[in-house]
């Protein structure tokens, strides 16, 4: 079980060339009203007990938070408000099937419930007829979500001095979106209409450790991670996205190593190479733009 609660007086940005480089100026708050509060609530138990000559581990769990703040680094200002309630449980089974040979197999299950206001409360501009932040309701909506996820994986002692590690997983990601809204372009903002999104996608790993001798391992592993996009991601749209373009963002990546211990245990390292490739990165430039 475990809760925070903050309230938290925020600052706004100094301006000027070399501006912190003078104390008085770089203790000033510009933006004496801004804020942050929030409150989160966790709670989880675990259960474990012998099945079947192996071992299953139940974690079943739940979580709930809810936070409003300021939008004072941005130019437009705003507030904020988001929050969510959601658990789930987490499954694990692990059975010896041999000396060799450990074999190892889980789901995960999580549904939650959230919501995301943004509101400017003030006319905002750059130049005069700037209608690009207009005053009002930006987003609210409420999206409810739904993760499963089925994972297996065997460990393989080939000999005493090698290890062979091979996994895969599968995940489900839906998401139901309502907005309050109305839905269109609204200066700069998109809302999109009430709509439903999935996304599945499989993450493989493989990798071996060879110990070459009694302090030193040599390794080397392949794996793909996946991030499903966050709710923000897809329907805190700007003008010029549209909507349901978005999709899985993924990394594969190869790495080789060597770890151990050298000197009689004075030194220890780990030196490895790896390669990386990502796809459907999801960032905002300079321009404050989003680029999918």
């Amino acid at each position: 079980l475990s809760g925070q609660n903050l309230e938290q007086e925020s600052g706004g940005y100094i301006t000027g060339a070399d501006a912190y480089k003078d104390e008085v100026i770089a203790k000033m708050n510009p933006g004496p009203d801004a804020y942050r509060n929030a409150w989160s609530a966790r709670v989880g138990a675990r259960l474990e007990r012998p099945l079947f000559d192996g071992t299953l581990t139940l974690i079943p769990y739940a979580h709930s938070q809810a936070m409003i703040f300021s939008q004072h680094f941005l130019p437009n200002g705003g507030v904020e408000k988001n929050g969510h309630t959601g658990g789930g449980v987490m499954v694990r089974y692990e059975q010896p099937v041999s000396e060799q040979l450990t074999w190892r197999v889980g789901t995960d299950l999580d549904a939650a419930t959230g919501y995301l206001r943004e509101i400017q409360p003030d006319p905002f501009g750059f130049f005069p007829g700037d209608s690009r932040f207009p005053q009002g309701v930006h987003y609210d909506y409420d999206v409810d979500t739904t993760v499963a996820a089925l994972w297996t994986e065997l460990e393989w002692a080939l000999s005493e001095d090698v290890r062979i590690l091979a996994g895969l997983r599968g995940e489900s990601h839906d998401y139901d979106y309502s907005t309050k809204a109305p839905a269109g372009i609204n200066g700069r903002f998109n809302v999109p209409a009430d709509r439903s999104d999935s996304y599945e996608f499989l993450t493989p790993k493989l990798g071996a450790v060879w110990s070459v001798s009694d302090t030193v391992d040599l390794y080397a592993n392949y794996a793909r991670g996946a991030r499903a996009p966050q709710v923000s991601d897809l329907y805190r749209l700007q003008s010029l996205q549209v909507v349901g373009q978005i999709d899985t963002e993924t990394l594969d990546s190869v790495e080789i190593g060597a770890r151990g211990a050298a000197l009689d245990g004075r030194l220890v390292f780990d030196v490895a190479a790896y390669w990386m490739d990502k796809e459907n990165f999801f960032f905002r430039d300079s321009d404050g733009l989003n680029v999918t």
